[in-house]
């Protein structure tokens, strides 16, 4: 349900077109385990509305340019909040 929301967001068209602010909280190299490919990099970046935050995702950028967030911590439009419960199972 919480990648739904986020997809419905657009936060990364929201961030092209400058309406929004990303920045990186996390950055480094993937635990062996996660079977990633050789120069991937584990990002998790917290997205914001001026100094409101609106989304945490994790993301693993791989070489050839693929992957998809895995989103972590989102406000809706509404207000409420919508959290993992295991936000770090994948950095």
């Amino acid at each position: 349900m919480m990648r739904y929301f986020f997809n419905l967001g657009r936060f990364e068209q929201r961030v092209s077109d400058g309406i929004l602010t990303r920045l990186t909280l996390r950055s480094g190299n993937p635990r062996t385990e996660n079977n990633q490919p050789a120069g991937t990099v584990s990002r998790v970046y917290e997205y914001r509305d001026g100094s409101l935050r609106v989304a945490v995702a994790h993301y693993y950028d791989r070489p050839d340019g693929r992957g998809l967030p895995d989103p972590k911590w989102l406000r809706l439009s509404s207000g409420a909040i919508l959290s993992d419960p295991h936000p770090d199972d994948e950095a």
